[in-house]
């Protein structure tokens, strides 16, 4: 095992991914001189096995124009390095083309924990801070479209209209983004607080799911005809449903159904999410709950994110006493499920 560098390992990437700066510390921390990886694509910091990983990576930071993930990468000396990697994309002035800012950062020893609090405090704050405007911005969108559409006299022009559509996915996007962050902060710092009350599993489901509900025939629900009580926190549990059902929407065709099916076992509710997907390797099946992991995908059909909406899901199920895994689905896709007991008590996260 090697020390922890003393700054933060930051180096710069062109539209290709090629290095194109290397600072003393990406040295120290890769053990390359900046002559033996200047102009080399960003994979020569990978396992050979790992290349797409590198592709991935910077894939997310185009799209949403930042990524934060933990990644393994290799020394020049052969040593693994497992380290958390801050990757923001941005237009480069003399070329007019994309590049890219890599900021590395050691896990797992104390003088990272200590250096980078300030930087999660930080974080935290902004997300918190920008989910306010972000939510009055997209409600106003929203009544500004609904009053346009019913204007008498010609309604929303489609142009218009198609430009407030995608200004709405984008503003729902980048407030699940901040979610997720907000999300990474408290598991990280064990703050994801439950608040249980009676409450009913099929109720939790139907409103969860209520948006998704009226795409018709996008996500079908399979639920007992009676209640199914339980002690438990309601918005906690409609997060992890929602989690699951976005992430089967989100590794399927546009065009594939998504089965949530609950189930009474008497003791215990099981939840389902079944979808028609790209499905999930076997190796990934256990990993795919862990905090940043995402599984090996080829990078045109990655859809982006942080890795988290699995991860949250496990600790919220996890302090209810209940568990989670997935699975393969027989005739291809995933069936990722969760299961809590009727129990009044709850676990600590």
């Amino acid at each position: 095992m090697i020390g922890p560098w003393l700054e933060a390992a930051d180096f710069t990437l062109d539209a290709e991914g090629r290095i194109l700066s290397w600072s003393p510390a990406a040295k120290e921390a890769y053990g390359y001189c900046a002559n033996e990886v200047l102009g080399h694509h960003l994979s020569v910091l990978y396992e050979d096995d790992h290349h797409d990983d590198a592709e991935r990576l910077l894939l997310t930071a185009r799209r949403y124009g930042f990524c934060s993930a933990t990644v393994r990468r290799q020394r020049c000396d052969g040593i693994a390095l497992v380290l958390q990697a801050r990757v923001i994309a941005y237009e480069r002035a003399e070329t007019a083309d994309i590049g890219y800012a890599e900021i590395d950062l050691p896990l797992g020893d104390e003088e990272k924990d200590g250096r980078d609090a300030a930087a999660d405090r930080l974080i935290r704050l902004a997300a918190h801070e920008l989910r306010a405007p972000l939510g009055v911005v997209l409600g106003a969108l929203t009544l500004l479209g609904l009053q346009l559409s019913d204007t008498p006299a010609q309604g929303l022009p489609e142009p218009a209209s198609e430009l407030l559509t995608v200004a709405q996915d984008e503003l729902r996007q980048m407030d699940d983004l901040l979610g997720g962050i907000l999300d990474s902060w408290r598991t990280k710092q064990a703050e994801l607080a439950v608040h249980p009350v009676a409450c009913d599993m099929r109720e939790i489901v139907e409103t969860g799911l209520r948006p998704l509900l009226l795409m018709p025939g996008r996500v079908q629900v399979q639920a007992p005809a009676w209640p199914l009580p339980l002690q438990g926190d309601p918005a906690c549990l409609r997060q992890v449903v929602r989690n699951l059902v976005a992430n089967a929407v989100k590794y399927s065709p546009a065009d594939a159904p998504i089965d949530v099916r609950v189930d009474d076992l008497g003791h215990h509710v099981r939840v389902g999410v079944l979808d028609r997907g790209i499905g999930i390797a076997e190796d990934d099946l256990e990993r795919i709950f862990e905090r940043h992991y995402r599984g090996r995908l080829q990078p045109e059909v990655d859809p982006g994110g942080m890795g988290l909406g699995l991860h949250v899901c496990r600790t919220i199920v996890e302090a209810h006493g209940g568990r989670i895994w997935a699975e393969q689905r027989e005739g291809g896709g995933a069936c990722l499920s969760f299961e809590l007991p009727r129990t009044t008590g709850l676990f600590a996260v």
